[in-house]
């Protein structure tokens, strides 16, 4: 995905997801698994 998304590396896309929202990649998946849960 992050290559679609114009980075050339993962490290790149993760350092700057962290940077634009405050939270890592994962806290953020683990964040809408919660809410899906909860929505169902």
């Amino acid at each position: 995905m992050s290559h679609h998304l114009g980075f050339a590396y993962v490290s790149a896309f993760s350092r700057a997801f962290r940077r634009y929202n405050g939270s890592t990649v994962g806290d953020h998946q683990a964040e809408a698994r919660v809410t899906v849960r909860l929505l169902r």
